[in-house]
């Protein structure tokens, strides 16, 4: 009889074959290595808890960022859902500020992902009564009822080929702009080649929870634009 899927391969993955890598091959630190370890378990069991369309919002907008990595045989979602679990866990810290460069992104990932399917496959299967503690996506979808409605109407775009979808946003108040507490000045990425004068790039962590200075510009003038298209 055929087996099902392991879920312990996640749990091999994140307490023995990360950490080994992050340390001898990228000189991370062995703390640090562990902690980053730590972080993508929680998100794994996080994401595999989730039902298929939620796990599919929150991956949307990696979806075309994933497409071309590998493994090429597997699917367009499962590379988006790596992303969200493996590639935008603490390790996005390593590789802002070193040590760990494109290519030992792309060894962890590839290397992840097929633990990681194989824990989603087995808590669909079966499962678990109880979420993970400090679950990242936990409320959500309630906490930011746009941004899900938004990131909705994208995976159902994606699912369908791509084209225009239509979406109407739930009746909930107007997010508020950022303070200045939430935004930092992030370093000039002049080495960035960019479509028009209008455009400047920065070197800016993916996880980072604030925002930079290119970022709360765009929110700026969304905002504005929101304001002058009102009908009185």
């Amino acid at each position: 009889m055929a087996e099902g899927p392991d879920p312990g391969h996640m749990a091999r993955f994140c307490r023995e074959i990360l950490p080994g890598m992050l340390v001898e091959a990228c000189n991370v630190a062995a703390p640090y290595a562990s902690r980053v370890a730590e972080d993508i378990m929680l998100r794994a069991e996080a994401a595999a808890r989730l039902d298929r369309a939620s796990c599919k919002i929150l991956a949307a907008p990696f979806f075309e960022e994933s497409f071309s990595h590998e493994p090429d045989e597997v699917s367009e979602w499962m590379k988006a859902i790596t992303t969200l679990v493996i590639r935008n866990s603490q390790l996005e810290d390593l590789h802002a500020h070193g040590p760990i460069n494109a290519g030992g992104i792309t060894a962890v990932t590839t290397c992840g992902l097929g633990p990681l399917s194989h824990l989603i496959a087995a808590r669909r299967r079966r499962p678990l009564s109880d979420g993970p503690p400090n679950d990242p996506f936990a409320g959500l979808a309630d906490g930011y009822p746009r941004a899900w409605a938004c990131l909705d109407a994208l995976r159902t775009s994606l699912n369908s080929g791509g084209g225009r979808v239509g979406y109407r946003l739930p009746e909930a108040p107007l997010p508020e702009l950022l303070d200045v507490t939430e935004v930092t000045e992030a370093q000039a990425a002049d080495h960035l080649e960019m479509p028009s004068d209008a455009f400047t790039g920065v070197v800016f962590s993916g996880i980072d929870p604030r925002f930079d200075q290119n970022a709360i510009r765009w929110l700026k003038a969304a905002q504005d634009e929101g304001k002058y298209s009102e009908v009185p």
